[in-house]
């Protein structure tokens, strides 16, 4: 892999590379997959509701897709071993991981989710166009594009198809922009149909996209009419959410299983910095806080550092609702978010609430309640078309009356506040 052009990267929001998988190394994944695909239909088959077709998801899905790693149970199923690790390898090769590095905002291209996106058993149609943001624990649009202009993405995204695919569209420029006033018009009357200024991304077998998850995209065809096998996985210098151990690095060269073993290193570092962060917003240590946010993203500038305090403020409330005794009784959006963990932000899932008392958790989460009121749509809810959410208590755009830096953690930081009560 030679050098990419980040500067069309970061224009367009994409960049479509030729060839990346050699023909041969293109029939090993196929002839791979086929059998990941089958060992994930008995995980669909075990998991069936009493109203699920015969073959769960593999039957009703609009887009199966094939999980390499899973939080959930796998009905006693293997899906990595000595046959299958080259659909992991395949993401640490220089033409895959190498150009990651030339992206992303650090030359720290960890391996994020890995699946395999197919084609349904039935003609769905096509998907509503979307954003890949959900601004419950992400935060507003406004505010991770302007830390994405300041430093660039600190996460990427990749299509690579077993098969010639046309099913991607793009809108160029749109993951550092807000949906235009004729995008929204287009996107309330009819999300499925194409949208002024979108491209189709015509892919052959082999050919590579890789983009901002920012980005206008859209599925434009779930149906029976093409034989879909799309490998899809993202590098990110945030790595937490695909591997729960490193079991399956036995089966993979020593030098690759290092990467993973450097990556599970990082995550622990990056847990331990945010929790330093967390307890400096505890005592309200600036200068701490501040340094701690340099070691969570050391090239990242104001804009960057005021993203990383939306996403702690994020942290913050997953903290806070984890300890409430009421738990149960909270918003399915917001407990889906609070118990799985997310490799772009710095949610790092339920056991990392275990390094806080209730009471910690409570007065870090009172620290952070002016920022939380910028964040909460005055009118109770915010709904704007194209994002991976419906209507919200919380802007999907920008937030009321933006803080800038100073302001904001001179609020976050302040004397200690009550402690709240549930």
């Amino acid at each position: 892999m030679g050098t990419v052009d980040r500067e069309l990267f970061m224009q367009n929001g994409y960049l479509v590379l030729r060839d990346v998988v050699s023909s041969d190394e293109l029939n090993q994944l196929r002839t791979s997959y086929e059998v990941l695909l089958d060992r994930q239909k008995e995980i669909w088959t075990a998991g069936r509701g009493p109203d699920d077709p015969p073959g769960g998801a593999w039957d009703s899905a609009p887009q199966p897709r094939v999980q390499l790693f899973s939080w959930d149970d796998q009905a006693g199923v293997q899906m990595v071993d000595e046959s299958t690790i080259n659909v992991v390898e395949f993401w640490l090769s220089e033409d895959i991981k190498g150009a990651a590095e030339q992206l992303l905002s650090m030359p720290v291209a960890a391996s994020s989710e890995i699946s395999l996106m197919c084609n349904p058993t039935f003609d769905y149609g096509p998907a509503p166009w979307h954003r890949d943001v959900h601004p419950i624990d992400m935060g507003p649009m406004a505010s991770m594009q302007e830390a994405l202009v300041e430093h660039g993405p600190t996460y990427v995204q990749w299509n690579v198809p077993l098969y010639d695919d046309d099913v991607l569209w793009v809108v160029p420029g749109s993951h550092a922009r807000l949906n235009t006033d004729v995008e929204d018009r287009h996107l309330r009357k009819d999300p499925r149909v194409p949208l002024p200024g979108g491209v189709p991304v015509e892919l052959a077998a082999g050919d590579a996209i890789v983009y901002i998850n920012y980005i206008l995209h859209w599925g434009s065809d779930y149906s029976t009419r093409a034989f879909r096998r799309t490998m899809t996985s993202g590098h990110t210098i945030f790595p937490s959410w695909s591997w729960q151990d490193l079991v399956f690095t036995h089966y993979m060269a020593t030098e690759s299983g290092a990467l993973f073993e450097g990556w599970a290193r990082r995550v622990e570092h990056l847990k331990a910095t945010t929790e330093r962060c967390l307890r400096a917003v505890l005592v309200g240590d600036r200068r701490g806080y501040l340094e701690s946010l340099k070691v969570l993203h050391p090239v990242a500038g104001p804009k960057g550092q005021l993203q990383l305090t939306i996403w702690l403020c994020k942290a913050a409330m997953m903290l806070h609702l984890l300890k409430r005794s009421d738990y149960h009784d909270v918003p399915w959006d917001f407990r889906r978010r609070t118990e799985g963990r997310h490799g772009i932000t710095l949610n790092w899932g339920p056991a990392f609430a275990e390094r806080f008392t209730k009471r910690e958790a409570d007065t870090i989460w009172a620290h952070f309640n002016p920022l939380e009121d910028r964040l909460k749509a005055a009118a109770g809810e915010d709904y704007v078309p194209g994002y991976q959410s419906g209507p919200i208590p919380y802007y999907l755009e920008a937030m009321r009356e933006p803080l800038a830096l100073e302001e904001l953690t001179a609020c976050v930081l302040s004397s200690a506040r009550l402690h709240p009560s549930e």
